[in-house]
């Protein structure tokens, strides 16, 4: 995944399920563009993931398939 733009320091990656509910969580404390996030056991479909830092929240809908 590619996030342009986010200011430096702590990240934290946050994975929701189409009704909303967070199904996974990361927190990172240095942003590298691109970056991998591990999914773990979630099944494959489509989420949301959103990506927190600071005061800037950037949201991005993303189709998983295993």
């Amino acid at each position: 995944l590619s996030f342009k733009q986010m200011p430096a320091g702590e990240i934290t990656i946050n994975l929701y399920d189409l009704t909303g509910r967070k199904v996974a969580s990361q927190s990172i404390s240095h942003f590298s563009n691109p970056f991998c996030f591990n999914t773990g056991s979630t099944l494959q479909g489509i989420y949301f993931i959103q990506v927190i830092s600071g005061n800037v929240i950037k949201t991005q809908k993303l189709i998983l398939l295993k």
